[in-house]
């Protein structure tokens, strides 16, 4: 007598039979495991980890202006590429800069990093975004050179 029970079962080793992993895919498998342990023991896993990364050819741009490449270091690891953030003075504390140092540097990396999309106002911080392949440099300087706002003025 078959009941519902014993159909599930059987369809059940069925499917577990036609599932079953090939020797290519375990040797593949085992490869990728090798691979990633190999990573993990040389520090170079960065799964679910957080920080910034970036490209060889862009760190070399930063050689002049060392300030602009730990901001924005700074930046890429504390907000994901779709965030809304700030860069308030009060990071100059936090990196032991003065105001000027920081405005001087936030200036620089608006345009060609960030991109402000609200100036500060009323004791809140200016609010800004990554720039995108497609922003055109001279609306963001346009926006970033308004004189609504002074740079010392986004604490």
């Amino acid at each position: 007598m078959t009941t519902d029970r014993t159909v599930t079962h059987l369809a059940g080793t069925d499917f577990q039979k036609s599932r079953a992993f090939s020797p290519a895919i375990v040797t593949q498998g085992g490869k990728v495991a090798k691979s990633v342990w190999k990573m993990q023991c040389e520090g170079r896993n960065r799964f679910g980890q957080f920080g910034a990364w970036f490209p060889i050819d862009e760190v070399e741009t930063f050689r002049a202006n060392p300030d602009d490449f730990f901001l924005l270091g700074f930046l890429r690891a504390h907000n994901h590429p779709d965030s809304t953030f700030m860069v308030a003075n009060g990071l100059a504390e936090r990196f032991g800069w003065n105001r000027k140092r920081l405005a001087a540097s936030r200036r620089r990396l608006t345009g060609r990093h960030i991109r402000l999309i609200c100036p500060a106002r009323d004791h809140q911080p200016a609010l800004y975004r990554w720039t995108r392949s497609g922003d055109r440099v001279a609306e963001i300087d346009h926006l970033s050179s308004t004189n609504t706002f002074s740079p010392l003025d986004q604490g």
